[in-house]
């Protein structure tokens, strides 16, 4: 469910972000996002959120930023979140999860209180929503308040959820996907900023910090593009229309056309083939910041543990995929080809560090298998991303690090045409299609 028609949402920006964009008229507003230790927020969408397999999964790592509500301010971390549609604060920290230190994460986020801001709305409507599937999903039931939201500019009025319960939920989110039945209709995020005046167009730029760099920061930038963040030209997706895609919702589906592994020792264009379960015409996958993972159909899952020696680790009470920990250090890679691009996830930002989850010593690799594709933040570390919510595309290029240059996005269709980044990979990397090492 989703706030009620005529109820305008909240925005959540960082307080500690550089905001280009605070007066109106179309600059970017650019914000940094922080790497924080996830706990035991699951790992999101198709695997049942809050289940055994997630909580563990998901201590990779989530990414978020911080907003201020009220007054005076009040400050919150919230995960960015292309999987979900809504935005809400105050999970309860007591029932976060079962991984160690999970309730200690989730305190440290930072909560809203309505009784300590001058300027709270009553409750305008409560809702319940599921946040998975199955045995072990998760949920959160939200009362939506209206008050102040600080992003270099005061929001007034801004509607977001406070939960009043939550199972197996650490921290609060920022929804920047559509909603599933209502698609990108909705009064959102990024809707009222446009809306107010301060961007051109409902579109946003995403690129996440590496998964080694645990001080690292990504950028999240509303109504811009950074050019200093990508290599080459964008490739333009179209977002599958709900009766296209494999599960008829709106998501952030688009095609993926080609998959392959790459594990050392290679060659040249030297790679190993994967089972041919791409339909033709390509398979609907969803892009997913809020996913520490890879979810793939599971025949093809299943021939990566084969490639990469995975075996099944049942010592958590769940099965994980334990994998040797120097593939963490090695030049392997999985690429993900759209049209004439292709994305490759090195295997550092696949494969996690057991001692997250009191398993020293050992690694295990953050990939799933499932029959709905999911490509979540080991994809986004690999790629940049630009999601379009008027002209319904998502454009994305191979991430890089070559300094900052942010430029404002117009509106309509070609406003992205002919943008092309301002790194170079090596000549190596490029006829491999290998990732860019990138410097944060």
């Amino acid at each position: 469910m989703s706030p009620p028609s005529g109820l305008t949402s909240l925005l959540v920006v960082g307080l500690t972000s550089c905001v280009l964009g605070a007066e109106k008229g179309g600059a970017p507003i650019s914000l940094p996002v922080r790497t924080v230790g996830r706990g035991a927020d699951a790992v999101r969408g198709l695997e049942p959120r809050g289940s055994a397999v997630a909580n563990v999964l998901s201590s990779a790592d989530y990414y978020a930023i911080e907003v201020a509500i009220g007054a005076p301010g009040q400050v919150v971390a919230l995960e960015v979140d292309t999987g979900s549609w809504d935005l809400w604060v105050n999970p309860d920290c007591s029932n976060a999860g079962p991984i160690p230190g999970s309730s200690d994460r989730c305190k440290a986020a930072g909560q809203y209180w309505p009784s300590d801001t001058s300027t709270p709305e009553d409750p305008a409507t409560a809702t319940y929503q599921t946040t998975g599937f199955g045995q072990f999903a998760g949920d959160v039931n939200l009362s939506y308040y209206t008050d102040f939201v600080d992003i270099g500019v005061r929001l007034t009025n801004q509607i977001f959820g406070v939960a009043t319960a939550s199972h197996n939920e650490s921290v609060g989110k920022m929804g920047l996907g559509p909603h599933p039945v209502y698609g990108f209709n909705e009064t959102l995020v990024l809707s009222q900023i446009a809306n107010l005046g301060y961007l051109n167009s409902r579109a946003f730029s995403l690129t996440l910090p590496s998964l080694d760099k645990p001080d690292g920061t990504g950028t999240l930038i509303f109504g811009g593009i950074d050019k200093g963040k990508f290599t080459g030209g964008l490739e333009k997706l179209d977002i599958i229309p709900p009766e296209a895609a494999p599960v008829k919702k709106y998501a952030n589906w688009v095609r993926l056309d080609s998959l392959q592994l790459y594990i050392p020792p290679f060659s040249f264009g030297t790679k190993y083939s994967l089972p041919q379960t791409l339909a033709t015409g390509g398979t609907g996958v969803i892009i997913d910041s809020g996913s520490s993972s890879v979810a793939l159909p599971p025949n093809i899952t299943q021939a990566i543990y084969t490639q990469l020696s995975a075996t099944p680790d049942t010592s958590l009470g769940i099965t994980l995929n334990k994998v040797d920990c120097g593939l963490r250090g090695s030049s392997g890679f999985l690429s993900f080809g759209f049209n004439d691009t292709v994305i490759s996830i090195e295997m550092r930002e696949l494969v996690m560090d057991g001692a997250s989850i009191g398993k020293n010593g050992s690694c295990y690799l953050l990939l799933y298998p499932n029959d709905i594709p999911l490509l979540g933040a080991p994809f986004l570390r690999a790629a940049y991303a630009i999601f379009d919510w008027d002209t319904q595309d998502i454009h994305i290029a191979r991430s890089a690090n070559c300094g900052t240059d942010v430029q404002a996005l117009e509106a309509g269709d070609e406003a992205m045409s002919g943008i092309v980044g301002n790194c170079f990979p090596s000549p190596k990397k490029a006829k491999l299609n290998a990732p860019v090492r990138r410097r944060w």
